[in-house]
């Protein structure tokens, strides 16, 4: 016999859901220590802050590079030297996707303030936005 009404449906529901069976999640707590070691270090959230997402690759290569020379914790911290590769790549994840918002946001409101500029080239339009003076007001 066929399928029955709805079980497509709840099929397709549960493939969307996230499967975190899959996933060791051991690190996990580690990785939450590693902030947790920075907020105390740093300041808490001070690498939201941060102008070059690159900065936190580099974090992350140089914990990839010390791990491959066989040094699994890090001195410093005495965490995982996996754990702190994570929180690296994950807050530069975030900064790369903050950064596109931002510059996102700025493009629609530079457009915005173009297309309610007066359409008028006398005393107004561009040169009004850009702070440039026409040479034909009154």
């Amino acid at each position: 016999m066929g399928q029955k009404y709805g079980e497509e449906i709840d099929r397709n529901a549960k493939d969307q859901k996230l499967r975190w069976s899959l996933v060791p999640t051991r690190l996990l707590d580690e990785v939450v220590r590693v902030f947790m070691h920075g907020a105390r270090e740093y300041g808490e959230n001070n690498w939201k802050i941060c102008d070059n997402p690159e900065d936190y690759i580099d974090a992350a290569m140089r914990h990839v590079v010390s791990l491959h020379r066989g040094e699994i914790k890090d001195r410093k911290s005495g965490y995982k030297r996996s754990a702190h590769i994570i929180a690296s790549l994950l807050i530069n994840d975030w900064l790369i996707e903050e950064r596109e918002k931002r510059q996102k946001m700025e493009k629609q409101i530079r457009q915005q303030q173009v297309s309610q500029a007066p359409e008028s080239t006398m005393g107004g339009g561009l040169g009004q936005i850009l702070g440039i003076d026409s040479p034909f007001r009154g």
